[in-house]
């Protein structure tokens, strides 16, 4: 667990893509989607409570970003939602086969 957290520090705090290394860990473990879901979300959740605050010290959180990010908002709320609706329909097996599949070929 030690270099993928390491792993996941080092590629979010050098390119803010800290997700891979934890969703390609978190998948060798079969965990079911439930699982593998809550434990992302809390991940993420921590690791943005500790990284806003260390971008605003640096001077990265400007009104550009903010602006952006207000903009994007609704729609983001919207994913959410929709994402939440539709995962209850996706089946355990598909998800462990085909999400990891689909996300290594999303990185290429």
């Amino acid at each position: 667990m030690l270099p993928v957290g390491m792993l996941s520090g080092l590629l979010g705090g050098s390119i803010s893509i800290s997700g891979p290394p934890i969703i390609l860990f978190l998948s060798n473990q079969n965990v079911d989607k439930h699982t593998f879901r809550g434990n992302l979300a809390a991940y993420f959740f921590i690791l943005n409570l500790l990284t806003v605050p260390v971008y605003y010290w640096n001077g990265l959180l400007t009104k550009e970003v903010w602006n952006y990010s207000l903009t994007f908002l609704p729609t983001l709320l919207i994913g959410v939602f929709v994402g939440n609706l539709l995962s209850h329909k996706i089946k355990d097996d598909h998800f462990n086969n085909y999400g990891v599949t689909f996300f290594v070929s999303g990185m290429k």
